[in-house]
């Protein structure tokens, strides 16, 4: 059976649905020691995405550090 397709995340739909913390500019606070996860390219290539995985990694790393 074929995997579903990953969710893609522009970072307009991240803030929206999956509530970013953070500016465009400022993606995480470096004092804090978080760095956010690489952005793929979208077709086209000037769209920068992330996939949900790459996401929910995030979420689960910071979560288990204390560091959100």
């Amino acid at each position: 059976m074929p995997k579903p397709p990953r969710k893609v995340y522009t970072f307009k739909t991240l803030k929206s649905e999956r509530g970013w913390p953070y500016s465009r500019q400022a993606h995480a606070p470096p004092d804090q020691g978080r760095t956010i996860p690489a952005t793929e390219k979208g077709p086209g290539g000037a769209l920068n995405i992330w996939t949900e995985d790459q996401i929910d990694d995030y979420y689960a790393s910071a979560l288990t550090s204390g560091a959100y």
